[in-house]
């Protein structure tokens, strides 16, 4: 995840075609402990985000401009999510998890939960 203040910007391509556009900015992201549950837990941080997404659908994006791409935009969507995230250490395995685990609200005030983990 980004640093507070940060932009990133994904692009997903699908087929050959750009599938969505998003931008994400980090409003606050706050170091909370550096470890918990007896060393178990490290690296805990609460951070809230902002995205807003376009899913487009481009097609012939890589044919040569005389041939023209077309475009639509068929959807677009915010959300905003809270979130706190750290680093698990399995001992059985001997290796460590990132997890994050937060609560988003859509643009329509829809909220849900979230959750990432990445191994």
């Amino acid at each position: 995840m980004s640093a507070p203040g940060e932009f990133k910007a994904t692009l997903e391509l699908q087929g050959g075609a750009l599938h969505e556009v998003a931008v994400e900015w980090t409003a606050v992201k706050q170091k909370l402990k550096a470890r918990m549950a007896r060393g178990a837990i490290t690296n805990v941080e609460v951070s809230m985000t902002f995205t807003a997404k376009a899913d487009v659908g481009v097609q012939n994006i890589f044919r040569r401009w005389g041939e023209g791409a077309k475009k639509t935009v068929a959807d677009l969507g915010a959300e905003a999510q809270l979130s706190v995230e750290g680093d698990v250490r399995i001992p059985i395995v001997n290796t460590k998890v990132h997890l994050e685990l937060g609560v988003q609200v859509d643009a329509d005030g829809k909220p849900g939960p979230a959750f990432k983990i990445t191994f």
